[in-house]
């Protein structure tokens, strides 16, 4: 059977770069205003504050993401990724709407989309920020039932089908008889 590869993690890169790039930002201005209250003897807390909290932004949202990408990506390369081939079954798409919790008058929503491949079953919630297959709109495969596809996943969570991380997704060609025969 011949694959085509629909996404690949050693192919996309890191996406969560902005993260790096906004907590930098935040903590200069924070060491900025730490600069300017010493010079003028006045208390620098709330500077500290704001520096303290761009390091967090800047390494909690763009550091942790770095390393689960290249943690991932190690597991790919190093052939520990498991594989589940065959045609996808009880594919679902999902709009779950979540009622806010500070305001009962408006929801969040998110698009939950669900499937099966033999036994593995797989669900994320599309173009959330995790590692891995999301089918954004960057990276989006439609999917179907009776699809062939071979998957390559780790399960960060044994026995949680929302835990099992896509890092390759390839789709069967269908094979098409030359004209005239």
């Amino acid at each position: 059977m011949q694959w085509t590869t629909a996404y690949d993690l050693a192919t996309v890169g890191y996406r969560d770069g902005l993260w790096f790039a906004f907590g930098g930002a935040v903590a200069l201005v924070g060491l900025l205003w730490v600069r300017r209250a010493r010079r003028r003897g006045a208390p620098a807390g709330a500077a500290w504050m704001m520096f303290a909290i761009g390091l967090v932004a800047g390494l909690g949202g763009g550091g942790v993401p770095l390393w689960d990408h290249y943690r991932l990506l190690a597991e790919l390369e190093a052939g520990r990724a498991r594989v589940a081939e065959g045609p996808i079954a009880s594919h679902t798409v999902e709009l779950v709407r979540r009622r806010q919790h500070n305001n009962f008058h408006r929801y969040d929503s998110a698009t939950w989309e669900a499937f099966r491949v033999a036994d593995v079953a797989f669900g994320f919630y599309r173009g959330s920020s995790p590692v891995g297959f999301i089918n954004s709109d960057a990276d989006r495969v439609e999917l179907r039932d009776g699809m062939t596809v071979r998957v390559h996943y780790v399960e960060d969570v044994p026995g949680d089908f929302a835990q099992r991380r896509i890092l390759r997704l390839e789709v069967a060609r269908v094979a098409t008889a030359a004209p005239g025969r």
